[in-house]
């Protein structure tokens, strides 16, 4: 299956937002409990556990990698700042990311494997979809809101 999936548009010229992009009032960052340190999640509209639409943003700071996992609804991502790489399969393979500039936009199928490693440093996308959403990693090991086993 090919990582393009749907046409990347890229924006000519336009400058490279910071992490901290500018949020609407009522929005704010958090850590997110389904990502590795380093990432963090802002719901904008709706909220991700609640049936119907919501928009969110995810930062990924620069190195992070969120081992391969699948979503229930089908997403649309736009890529507001940074470079955004994804993968599709059951394993992580940096053979098979995909790089994504400022401005794109990728559709990912609802069920599809997929992984992400912000190997060109911090990135910001936006994600729009209709919940209720879930997390679900393909090895549970890899689910940072797994304990770890003794």
């Amino acid at each position: 299956m090919s990582c393009a999936l749907f046409a990347a548009v890229l924006v000519a010229g336009q400058a490279a937002l910071p992490p901290e992009f500018p949020l609407p009032p009522g929005a704010a960052w958090a850590p997110n409990p389904a990502l590795p340190p380093g990432g963090r999640l802002a719901v904008l509209v709706g909220s991700l556990q609640a049936t119907g639409p919501y928009v969110a943003r995810v930062a990924f700071g620069p190195g992070l990698r969120v081992m391969p996992h699948w979503h229930p609804e089908e997403r649309l991502y736009t890529v507001l700042s940074g470079t955004w790489a994804i993968g599709l399969g059951d394993r992580f393979d940096e053979t098979q990311l995909t790089a994504f500039p400022t401005g794109a936009v990728y559709r990912l199928p609802a069920g599809t494997r997929h992984f992400h490693w912000a190997r060109e440093g911090a990135s910001v996308v936006q994600i729009t979809g209709v919940g209720p959403s879930a997390t679900n990693y393909v090895d549970a090991r890899d689910d940072p809101r797994t304990p770890p086993a003794r």
